[in-house]
């Protein structure tokens, strides 16, 4: 069967997979091409540097042939909509989440991470829980 969707991957399942806690090959043999915002760019970087180490990104594209996707205006201004939509009913996501989830919505992605119960509430994104 020919792959047709694309996906977005988010920073938890990056790191779930690279810790060995989840293996996110099957999941991910269900797309074309795979993605990851510039947000989670920043976030693995951060994350490295945080604890002494130059950078993980470099492991990360040897296990994934991963295309960045910068923030540009179109994810900017769905991310504040989306925020002032969600705060108006009390169900706000973290900012950098916001910015992952606009840039799903803005590029027509799944957005495959473990942290559905934050990106659930943002509608018409399509999460995706990785098993």
């Amino acid at each position: 069967m020919e792959c047709t969707a694309d996906a977005l991957i988010d920073t938890s399942a990056l790191i779930a997979h690279f810790r060995r806690r989840l293996h996110l090959g099957n999941t991910l043999s269900n797309y074309r091409h795979l993605y990851v915002s510039a947000i989670t760019v920043y976030e693995l970087e951060y994350g490295a540097r945080r604890i002494g180490r130059l950078s993980d990104w470099e492991v990360f594209l040897e296990l994934f042939p991963l295309r960045v996707l910068s923030l540009g205006l179109e994810e900017a201004r769905r991310a504040a909509s989306l925020q002032a939509a969600l705060a108006a009913q009390n169900r706000h996501i973290g900012e950098r989440d916001v910015l992952i989830a606009a840039t799903a919505l803005v590029h027509g992605l799944d957005l495959v991470t473990l942290n559905a119960d934050e990106f659930q509430r943002v509608p018409e994104l399509r999460v995706v829980v990785p098993t």
